[in-house]
Formats: structure tokens, sequence, C-alpha cells
């Protein structure tokens, strides 16, 4: 119970997505609410950024320097909440850990943390973008999954799937992503 006579900053790391592409948003909301009897003044979100992310969007009353959000001493009351929404953005494949630490001073002036439970976040790439590799004269071997669409109006045999038809308007992007041999 003595925990709890003075400020005590808990929170926690809402996101709906865990699993994104690389260049896809994470749209990311920390709560922080004041369990104690005493007012708290936040002084920062460290770690908010991890490593291989950038931020896309921030709270404008806050300023950002490297991984740490500046929450510029705002004060919060007892039994007070206050949402923080960010969106990050991933620019490499991997997992990474999101563990953020709330720095904040008590009514006297005792400097605390709180680590809220992390969470993981697994960014991968998009599609494979290999460009496509010549096989023999006038064959090309087709790097991509194939879409294939039947249609009458030019015959286009990709070196991936068996022949197939397509209409001239789906043509140029299919030739886009595919090569053929003709």
């Amino acid at each position: 119970m003595e925990k709890f006579e003075n400020a005590d900053i808990q929170a926690n790391i809402i996101t709906r997505q865990k699993e994104l592409k690389v260049g896809e948003n994470l749209d990311l909301e920390i709560e922080l609410v004041n369990a104690g009897k005493g007012p708290a003044l936040l002084i920062k979100l460290a770690e908010i950024i991890p490593e291989g992310f950038e931020l896309t969007e921030k709270p404008e009353i806050y300023r950002v320097k490297d991984s740490y959000l500046n929450m510029k001493g705002k004060r919060l009351d007892p039994l007070k909440t206050e949402e923080v929404k960010l969106i990050l953005k991933p620019k490499v494949q991997g997992i990474f850990p999101l563990k953020p630490r709330i720095l904040y001073l008590d009514e006297n002036g005792k400097y605390k943390a709180h680590e809220p439970e992390p969470i993981t976040i697994n960014s991968q790439k998009t599609r494979n973008q290999r460009p496509a590799q010549r096989t023999r004269k006038n064959k090309i071997t087709c790097t991509r999954i194939c879409a294939c669409f039947s249609r009458k109006e030019l015959r286009v045999n990709c070196n991936r799937c068996s022949l197939v038809s397509f209409a001239s308007f789906f043509a140029f992007a299919f030739f886009s992503a595919h090569s053929f041999s003709f």
C-alpha cells in the first residue's frame, strides 16, 4: 500500500497489428495512468522508437529527440490518464521488441520509471522484387508468383506458368510483373 501513497505511473501499450510489411504504418497507443495518490510530472517516454523504425506521426504538444518522446513535464494528477498516439513505420524487416520506459517525477521530486509489458513487432518484406533472369535466347524466367487470367486477344507464354491468354488491357500490367518468351 505504501507504493500508492506517492505518484505511481502505470502504462499499457495498445496496437491492433503486431505483424506488418516494411513501409506500412503501425498505429501505436500508450495509455498512461497515475495509480498513486500524488501528482506526477511526466518527463519522457524513452525507447519509444525501435531501431529500424521511423516516427511518422506524434502528438503536436510533444517533441521527439533520438528515440524518446519529450513529455515536457506534463502533470498527471492521481487517478487520471493520458493517451499518447504515435504512428511508426518499419524501414527494414525483422522482429523488434517494443519496450518503452516512462520516466517521471513524483510530488517529492523523486525521479521514477515504469516499464510496461513489452510487445514484439514482426516486420516482413513486401513481395520479392528480384529482376527477371535470362535463361536462354528469347526466354526469361519469371521470378514472381503469376496470377493467370484467360482472355483471347493476346497470347503470352510465361516460362513459369502454362500457356496463358490475356486481354490487351491486362497485358501491360502482367508484362511489367513477369517475363516471357513469345
